[in-house]
């Protein structure tokens, strides 16, 4: 959009209101000069995916009008399409009995080697001589379309069209009336025909995944937004890809032997005693048939593809569960599932592709390996998990915990700390490549101190880790192996468990200073109050100081310049810290507060308005529904209805529970969104009733979703009393003498003191629940003695029954 707008703000700058609507629908105003006196009143507003050679520059004063002019230039070059050359397997038209029948006749199944890297050496070979049998390796070169393949059109709309242009090349040549008859009627019949297509092909992919919301959710972004190549590096080659990773950990390495010097290692309360795990347990032939079922997608260094493996799941089952109970019996990881190949990928597109440190490294692994580490999971981790050592707050990788409870709790601390009447810093920890640096004789060693590991486990455990490698894949090129002596495998099943038990002692190192603090995988937030200036100064230095010392030791670096904090409280509690700040330090490093920090994908500010976190939600969905628009002449109700609820919906309801109390205003923005997206999917235009378009989809308002949410963690957290953490929120309302009430399944609503506290989770969420009809909080009681966190009795109907609660009652009246 261009022209004269005429909506000045302040001195160089365009309307406030203007300008959050350009923002949140992830538009850009180019114009940043003044186009008539001191103000910018022509405004040029393009979206993404406009590109231009060059944008408006000076301002250039024209004769004839009291307007500058504003010239841009178009970039409208067209890349020439490149060849590339692949080999692959024909797997689609493998005999599937044939393949079976030549597998079990084979070594492998005949006569089985006992050892675990004799077993997979001899399995690799049948299958690959197999596979060369049923299937032989092909080589193709072709040229790589700028456009994508058209799959969606049927053989009868691609006669239909074929038989259009025939017809029409006809008219062109004999100008005969009867000819031009003819050719439009085909025309009108062949856009039906593509038209029908195009429907039936994305009806089709998304009820074929519908069931997995993983699928689901790729599929439609895909479809939505389909992915460009990669722009690849001409200067930058594998070997150098190799040297820059390994070097960037010899560098950090260097830095913490550097301030080592002269320090001592920090004193950790030691945990409670522990249940010792002394054996794997043998693994069930079903077990390992529902994991093969469960895999997606195969991995670029796969010998056997998940497809075939998924076709002949009975047969395989039986290898993998072979392979499985030997390599546990015998105490030994595979070696050739320890060696893992790196991927650079460019972190954003604006990114120098010429630059080493623009590329994140992507590890692919085999899925057998990784298969393998599953079984091993499923018994190490309810071990793990149930043990004193493990950090309480950390709440990555476990059942009932995600990032969704891990920001309420996080949410509820920071609004209960308003009531304190002081400020607080909310501090987010960075750590340098911190899954890349652990230390495998300190991993070894908390495994069997601190979590009772013991025997073949342990021996395992040690085999997993050690004599490892990677190399790099770029461009077609490989680089050479290179020995990994540290670090948890990226792209593992058990490295991330395995680096919360390696991270569980700073828990007990931060209750020392009776801090607040949360962990996330690799993520540590910390909360400070700021009652007393001089107190709280002394301890948020001496505790990162010493949690710095403690990485240190452990081989990980505290990154105190990518480390962020912000000041939170009312208006006026944040009017205090001005004279705080330039006294702050991380680990001696001084360190200034911002104005927002972004915390496992939300954005806190420090009036915990939550304006900016609301204004990504609706830049990232205004993205969405723009891509949805262009194909939606092409979908069905249902499809469009899908596609919206899984792309839009879910970055609507994504961590929507910290919206809690939330103002007006935000909750209006987020329903401008909502109800351009109820018109896309119906396919409606101009002044229709929004309500009415909302009900026809079933779709709750925003206000009644965040109540959603919060009644539907209520009602987890009471079924299971995990997480724990918000378990210990929640208390049972027991009256004093005998009442009606007692049997009403109420609970406790503490008293709040400032309006951020009355937000907050503990307080928001009894007032919730008390308001909700009898029957409904029944169903958290019924049969809930289940202790199974997977397991929630009665959800399906407190779903059912909670929307249709919800639909007919205002938000308004719900918590006062």
């Amino acid at each position: 959009m261009l022209g004269d707008l005429n909506c000045p703000g302040v001195v160089g700058g365009i309307d406030s209101k203007l300008s959050g609507f350009v923002s949140d629908r992830e538009f850009e105003q180019l114009v940043k000069f003044p186009t008539r006196k001191d103000n910018i009143l022509d405004l040029v507003i393009v979206s993404p995916e406009v590109h231009f050679v060059s944008c408006p520059g000076s301002p250039i004063n024209i004769a004839f009008s009291d307007h500058r002019l504003i010239i841009l230039s178009l970039d409208v070059t067209q890349n020439r399409s490149s060849t590339t050359t692949y080999t692959y397997r024909n797997l689609k038209k493998i005999d599937t009995t044939q393949f079976i029948n030549l597998l079990r006749a084979s070594p492998i199944f005949t006569h089985p080697p006992t050892d675990p890297d004799q077993y997979v050496t001899e399995m690799d070979r049948d299958v690959t001589g197999i596979l060369d049998i049923v299937a032989p390796v092909c080589t193709v070169t072709k040229r790589c379309p700028q456009r994508r393949k058209a799959d969606w059109i049927s053989p009868e709309a691609r006669n239909a069209r074929t038989e259009s242009r025939r017809l029409e090349r006809r008219y062109r040549k004999t100008k005969a009336e009867s000819d031009y008859v003819v050719w439009r009627r085909a025309g009108r019949e062949a856009v039906k025909l593509l038209n029908a297509s195009r429907t039936n092909y994305y009806a089709d992919k998304i009820n074929a995944v519908k069931d997995v919301p993983r699928k689901t959710w790729k599929c439609i972004n895909d479809m939505l937004h389909p992915k460009c190549s990669q722009i690849l590096s001409s200067t930058l080659s594998a070997v150098e890809f190799c040297k820059f990773f390994v070097d960037k950990l010899i560098d950090i390495k260097k830095t913490i032997a550097v301030n080592l010097i002269n320090v001592c290692e920090p004193a950790v309360p030691p945990p409670l005693p522990t249940t010792a795990f002394t054996v794997f347990s043998p693994v069930s032939l079903s077990f390992v048939s529902s994991l093969i079922m469960s895999l997606s997608k195969s991995s670029p260094v796969d010998i056997v593809p998940v497809s075939l493996m998924k076709s002949c799941n009975a047969t395989f089952a039986v290898l993998l569960t072979n392979l499985a109970n030997c390599s546990f019996a015998s105490g030994r990881f595979p070696s050739v599932f320890k060696s893992a190949q790196i991927l650079p990928l460019l972190k954003k597109p604006s990114l120098d592709s010429n630059q080493l440190s623009s590329y994140r490294p992507i590890s692919n692994l085999r899925t057998i390996g990784k298969l393998l580490e599953r079984m091993a999971q499923a018994q190490l981790r309810p071990h793990i998990l149930s043990s004193p050592a493990f950090s309480s707050v950390q709440s990555a990788y476990r059942p009932c915990f995600s990032t969704e409870t891990a920001s309420v709790l996080l949410t509820n601390d920071l609004l209960s700390a308003s009531a304190s009447g002081a400020p607080s810093l909310l501090l987010s920890l960075d750590l340098s490549a911190a899954f890349d640096c652990v230390i495998h004789s300190k991993l070894i060693s908390r495994l069997t101190e601190d979590f009772g590991l013991e025997g073949l486990p342990l021996e395992w455990i040690k085999s997993y880790l050690s004599s490892r490698s990677l190399c790099v894949s770029y461009k077609g090129n490989r680089s050479g192996f290179v020995q990994v002596s540290d670090g948890v495998p990226q792209g593992s099943v058990l490295g991330p468990l395995l680096f919360s038990v390696y991270i569980s002692p700073i828990s007990r190192l931060i209750a020392r200073f009776n801090l607040l603090h949360y962990t996330y995988a690799d993520d540590t937030t910390l909360i400070i109050s700021f009652k007393d200036q001089l107190t709280s100064t002394k301890i948020l230095q001496d505790c990162t100081l010493e949690l710095s010392n403690w990485f240190m030791f452990n081989g990980l670096l505290l990154n105190p310049s990518k480390s962020e904090a912000i000041w939170i409280g009312t208006q006026s509690q944040l009017k205090t810290t001005a004279s705080v700040t330039p006294n702050l330090t991380i680990a001696s490093s001084p360190i200034s507060p911002s104005d927002s920090i972004k915390i496992v994908g939300v954005t806190y500010d420090g009036n915990l308005n939550f304006d900016k976190h609301v204004s990504e939600i609706c830049r990232v969905t205004n993205f969405h529904l723009r891509a949805l628009s262009h194909i939606r002449k092409c979908l069905s109700i249902p499809s469009a209805n899908a596609i919206a609820c899984a792309i839009v919906g879910s970055k609507l309801d994504y961590c929507n529970a910290v919206l809690s109390g939330v103002s007006d205003y935000n909750v209006h923005r987020l329903q401008v969104v909502q109800n351009r997206a109820a018109k896309v999917v119906l396919n409606v235009r101009g002044t229709a009733s929004v309500t009415q378009l909302r009900n026809q989809l079933h779709w709750l308002p925003i206000a009644n979703r965040i109540n959603y949410k919060i009644a539907l963690l209520t009602f987890k957290t009471l079924v299971c009393h995990q997480p724990h953490y918000l378990d210990a929120l929640l208390a049972p309302y027991t009256p004093s003498r005998s009442l009606r009430s007692d049997s009403g399944h109420l609970l406790v609503v503490p008293r709040t003191k400032t309006v951020l506290h009355s937000r907050a989770f503990a307080s928001y969420a009894p007032r919730l629940w008390n308001r909700l009809p009898q029957n409904l909080r029944d169903l958290a009681y019924l049969n809930s003695a289940s202790t199974n966190p997977d397991c929630f009795p009665n959800l399906a109907a407190f779903k059912s029954g909670l929307k249709t609660f919800l639909f007919d009652t205002s938000p308004s009246v719900l918590v006062t």
